[in-house]
């Protein structure tokens, strides 16, 4: 018999469901009482709730609903095997794969889509791929169209091979695989062959989940008592289910409703006409062709806008469970309203009873607490933002007769988003705000870094063992055998190397690389040579013959034997994994074995918890064998999407979301979970619901049946859900700025439709009062407004816990308080307290291109230097061969060959083939046409700058002196090498400055600095300028000016690339080094005053004294370049400032210009 029971509250629901245990129990104390539950989070509830009511919950064998039913049906019929999805695509992809099987049936559908593939292995994958997909579409139809099933086993198909209607060759292969029965067919046999499993009782049966229980029918061993607690939804073939389930047990189906949906029905006609209604629904569904798209009619203009947009699948479900009754049920309502007169109470209550729009005589309601929005920047600030939020809740909570704790908070995010959103709230949480988290569904990836090692090693025999993927095992923490420090070694050794991908140059044949070069084995031979070969110490970078072919070594220290051993051991026995996991084709059983071995051979547990995860990895592998449905092998690409599926599917512990701390989880999970606050993050347009995406394979699509769910609409259903499920507080959030473009981004459209359904709520001109817009920084001044003036305002502590955790000083500047206080108005921050305490001691060294960057540009430079922040990697990471040398490696190449020509006998070209050779040995330089391409450009770069030189020096290039201070690479030209310049501060402070200085001839002092440019603008000239002051200051006899020659990449005539300086007297040089040196150590510069600005402003004040600087956002400027990178949010500081700093910084450098 079948007995439902309704409520709008997952608590109540639970009451029942334990009496009725607790009343079973006592009558047959040995009968488990069996649940059927959704998910193992509502497993863990309900045994909570259970437990507290009965006092323990004991003696439950819960389970989902497909391992229930599998188990019942084999328990019932020994020789009937239940296969899954996965089992059932291993088995289409064998059938697929059988060119005459397609033949034979007429499928030339699909065997023109597999022979779209141009490779054997990538057609392996695209048959597997497609027999997922239609194993997964056979299931769907298995559960929510099963007349077309009954339809294709009855009817013969039609036999047309060019037939390309999708339902036609989906007719056909369903017949070619399961028998009238709807047995799978056995795939030894031929095809006049396939119905065997008729001719013994004994013979094993493959059947689909459905289709064993139809097949098994009135011998299905069930238990006395069957509790169906807590579905949402379900599909139409278990609706069907539930009734001949409760034709030889009592079925118990315990099912949220989100309203009272057929109480005013009730009043209105009786029960009797309801149940005579309700057999009229089911008999007109019979006929689906006559059907609308709405046969409950829940789309009625009158009904509730949140029910008609949020509410269909619960409905649905709902009305086909009393089907099965005839609107026979007990149920156990609760009014919001008896709790709270907050807005979310009120939309709540509404729902419940199905209220429609609220008419103009409404009165209005206030905007509360009960329902926000957060509209955040990014991401991370998302999470802060909640953070502070559960702060402030716990701690105005305090007061109140019944206290908010952490456990009743839970935050919840889309299953899209959900890694990203995972990481940082553990970060947030933890690190900053201390607030104790419980992860519920946490996947084995974020539990140990031993799957991101499993994850990698499964990857390498699908790739060509490139840079990314190698390493990826390389560094891995868990690596057999690996230190910490030995780790780091070999990223210095791969990154010197520039190993690029290929296990040897057979994996580079029939490519446009040329040379023995790029790949592992040779970065193995040059480890090895160079460490055991003593490489010739006057040219240290010369490369060497070794067993008939140039080698360029790569020197190690001698105390790393041990390190190279383990390096060299490592990567050999990866590559030769590798290959022959690539080649190979076993059994899922022979899979399984070598997998496991694999996985202790290399991975390393440092933890017991690591130690849980590769035990639960090693078990899955093993499993494999379980799927084996025949003795066909399988090659290791197909073996792989296979694993990664089923591991995926692997959770570790579950946590307790009763314990002590905020339950963070997926937004699926928990559905209909009680909390008193709900923290819904995410949802953002196209992140929330899912997009619908077309599948032209899908004949569900052709016409909607009462039942089908689309993503969209279980999306949207989640989200009333979510809304019924919190008690007190729901918060939305969504980030609302694109990271790249600053751009502004829409919320989802759950977040517009709930602000239109409040609308009525609150009034048309409230209803933006919901959402909070937050502003980029936590330390913006707006917190700090009282809160009578913005109620946004979170907390005053916050920007005071941010500005804390900045370096000292990080807004000061090199000039006066008064003057200081007004350029921080101007970014909108807040000052910190100015005092010496706060200056930033400058280091005991400093580099000539520290100096440099701080002229070109303060804040950038800064940035670096004093917040210590890193700038982005400009150049991508080793991926692939160079196309293109990086500018300072191009900068290197053709100054050593602009140096060393004419040393020799050699043309230029073959002076730049020499040292382009070195490079390329090295994995340096481009091969193919890109090296073509490349030595074009340099060689006429080259000859550019030789004419200009000759143009207007009559000195050799091998006269002109290089001079370096402090230290320098051994293989650099170097003539002279000094200390570090001594530059005196303040107090007893002392810096030396290293550097090196450009090349000048010892007699006239001409200097000759090329540049790569097209052509020359004034920071150009800044490196020659510095050079001289260097000079200058370390009491070099100078003459009174000196001329710079500065060679461009273009056309330019060579009377514009040359200028004469004056040089300043040492004791000018050395002040000014120390103005500089302080100002840049005063603290962060939180302004733009680029030299490009710096010298247009010069130039105009020229002619105008009155002139103001001037700057273009989007002007091409020297703070482009950085670790800041949204230069919007600063501007230039005021004219009196800016002049004091220009004053200071670049008077020197302005006057020393003759010409």
């Amino acid at each position: 018999m079948l007995h439902l029971c309704y409520s709008n509250r997952f608590e109540v629901l639970c009451a029942p469901l334990a009496d009725r245990l607790r009343h079973a129990q006592l009558i047959d104390p040995l009968e488990p009482g069996h649940i059927i539950v959704p998910n193992p989070t509502v497993e863990q509830f309900i045994r909570f709730d259970i437990a507290q009511t009965v006092g323990v919950a004991a003696h439950l064998n819960i389970q989902l609903m497909n391992t229930f039913l599998r188990d019942c049906v084999e328990a019932s019929q020994a020789n009937i095997r239940v296969v899954d999805k996965s089992e059932l695509q291993l088995y289409l992809y064998h059938r697929i794969q059988d060119q005459a099987f397609l033949e034979r049936n007429e499928l030339g559908t699909i065997a023109r889509y597999l022979d779209y593939a141009h490779a054997a292995s990538s057609r392996q994958v695209r048959a597997f791929l497609l027999a997922g997909e239609l194993a997964r579409l056979l299931e769907e139809y298995s559960l929510s169209r099963r007349d077309i099933l009954d339809s294709w086993a009855t009817r013969p198909p039609k036999s047309n091979a060019e037939d390309t209607q999708v339902s036609a060759w989906q007719h056909r292969l369903y017949k070619a695989c399961f028998d009238s029965q709807r047995r799978l067919k056995d795939l030894g046999l031929k095809d006049d062959q396939l119905d065997f499993f008729s001719t013994s009782s004994d013979q094993r049966q493959h059947m689909m989940l459905i289709d064993a229980v139809h097949h098994v029918g009135d011998r299905l061993n069930l238990p006395k008592e069957v509790h169906l607690f807590g579905q949402s939804y379900a599909a139409p073939a278990f609706i069907e289910l539930y009734g001949r389930l409760s034709q030889s047990t009592n079925l118990f189906v315990y099912a949220l409703n989100p309203c009272i949906e057929f109480w005013e029905d009730i009043h209105k006609s009786g029960l009797a006409q309801l149940k005579l209604e309700a057999v009229q629904q089911a008999e007109r569904r019979q006929h689906p062709e006559t059907d609308d798209d709405d046969p409950f009619r829940l789309d009625a203009d009158a009904d509730n806008p949140a029910l008609r947009l949020w509410g269909r699948p619960g409905r649905e479900y709902i009305h086909l469970l009393n089907e099965l009754t005839q609107s026979e049920f007990v149920s156990g309502f609760l009014d919001p309203l008896s709790s709270a007169e907050t807005l979310l109470a009120h939309l709540q209550h509404d729902i419940l009873v199905r209220a429609p729009v609220p008419d103009d005589s409404h009165s209005l309601r206030p905007i509360d607490e009960s329902i926000k929005i957060a509209a955040c920047p990014t991401l991370r600030r998302e999470v802060e933002v909640v953070a502070k939020t559960i702060w402030r809740a716990i701690e105005d909570s305090q007061n109140d007769p019944c206290p908010l704790r952490f456990h009743e908070i839970a935050i919840l995010c889309p299953e899209g988003e959900r890694e990203r959103y995972l990481a940082q709230i553990e970060d947030v949480f933890d690190a900053h705000d201390r607030i104790p988290v419980q992860f519920l569904d946490r996947s084995l990836a974020q539990k140990s870094a031993v799957f991101g090692l499993i994850e990698a090693l499964l990857d390498l025999p699908t790739s060509t063992l490139d840079h990314e993927r190698m390493t990826r095992v390389l560094y891995h923490e868990n690596l057999q055998g690996s230190s910490a420090a030995m780790r780091q070694t070999w990223r210095d050794w791969v990154n010197g190397l520039h190993v690029c991908f290929g296990a040897d140059s057979d994996d580079l044949a029939d490519t446009y690389l040329t040379g023995d070069v790029y790949h592992w084995e040779q970065a193995l031979v040059r480890v090895l040579v160079g460490h055991f070969i003593e490489p010739n110490p006057r040219r240290p970078d010369e490369p060497i013959e070794w067993a008939g072919d140039a080698i360029s070594p790569y020197t190690s220290a001698n105390e790393d034997r041990a390190v190279i051993s383990m390096f060299a051991t490592s990567v050999y026995d990866l590559m030769v994994d590798s290959r022959r996991m690539a080649q190979k084709s076993l059994t899922l059983e022979d899979w399984g074995r070598y997998i496991g071995r694999l996985f202790n051979r290399y991975v390393m547990p440092l933890s017991s918890v690591d130690e849980m995860v590769l035990d639960r990895c090693i078990r899955c592998v093993e499993r494999l064998a379980d799927r084996q449905l025949d003795d066909k092998v399988l090659p290791y690409s197909i073996v792989r999407e296979l694993l990664l599926t089923d591991l995926g599917r692997v959770e570790s512990n579950r946590s307790q979301h009763r314990a002590d701390g905020v339950v963070i989880s997926a937004l699926l999970p928990m559905r209909t979970l009680p909390f008193r606050h709900l923290f819904v993050l995410g949802l953002g347009e196209g992140l929330y619901p899912g997009i619908e995406q077309p599948n032209p394979l899908d004949l569900r699509s052709i016409k909607r049946y009462p039942g089908d769910v689309t993503s969209s609409e279980r999306d949207r259903y989640l989200f009333l859900e979510t809304i019924l499920a919190t008690r007190e507080c729901l918060h939305l959030s969504y980030v609302a700025q694109n990271p790249s473009t600053a751009e502004e981004l829409d919320p989802s459209p759950v977040i517009r439709e709930l602000e239109f359904v409040l609308r009525p709520y609150v009034g048309r001109d409230a209803i933006q009062k919901l959402t909070t817009v937050h502003p980029m920084a936590a330390w913006d001044r707006s917190y700090f407004d009282p809160i009578d003036q913005n109620p946004t305002n979170m907390a005053y502590s916050e920007a005071a816990y941010v500005l804390s955790a900045l370096p000292r000083g990080w807004t000061q500047s090199s000039v006066g308080l008064a003057q200081h206080t007004s350029i921080i108005k101007n970014f909108n921050m807040v000052e910190p307290k100015h005092d010496a305490e706060h200056q930033v001691a400058p280091p005991v060294s400093m580099t000539m291109g520290t100096i440099r960057g701080f002229l070109m540009s303060p804040l950038q430079q800064s940035a670096k230097t004093v917040l210590g922040m890193k700038e982005l990697e400009s150049a991508p990471p080793i991926t692939s061969e160079p196309i293109i040398l990086d500018s300072l490696s191009r900068y290197q190449l053709l100054n050593e060959v602009f140096w060393s020509y004419r040393q020799t006998k050699c043309s230029l070209e073959e002076q730049y083939r020499g040292a382009a050779r070195r490079l390329y040995l090295k994995n340096s330089y481009p091969t193919g046409p890109f090296a073509t391409a490349t030595m074009a450009d340099d060689l006429n770069t080259l000859e550019r700058w030789l004419t200009v030189v000759s143009d207007l020096s009559t000195q050799p290039l091998h006269e002109w002196t290089h001079t370096v201070f402090g230290p320098c690479d051994e293989a650099a030209l170097v003539d002279h090498q000094h200390d570090g310049l001594e530059i005196p501060l303040d107090g007893d402070h002392a810096l030396k400055l290293h550097g090196r200085l450009e090349a000048h001839h010892p007699d006239n002092f001409t200097i000759i600095s090329p540049v790569l440019s097209e052509k020359l603008s004034d920071k150009h000239w800044l490196k020659s300028m510095l050079s001289i002051v260097m000079m200058s200051a370390a009491g070099f006899q100078l003459p009174d000016t000196i001329r710079v020659i500065s060679p461009c990449a273009g056309d330019m005539p060579s009377f514009k690339q040359t200028r004469v300086y004056r040089v300043p007297p040492q004791d000018y040089a050395i002040d000014w080094l120390k103005t500089v040196i302080s100002d840049l150590y005063q603290g962060f510069h939180a302004y733009r005053l680029p030299i490009e600005v710096v010298y247009k402003w010069y130039r105009a004040r020229l002619e105008s004294p009155e002139a103001q600087p001037n700057l273009n956002q989007n002007q091409d400027t020297s703070d482009r370049f950085g670790p800041i990178l949204n230069l919007n949010q600063f501007s230039l500081p005021p004219t009196e400032l800016a002049d004091e700093m220009v004053l200071r910084r670049f008077d020197l450098i302005l006057r020393m210009e003759v010409s």
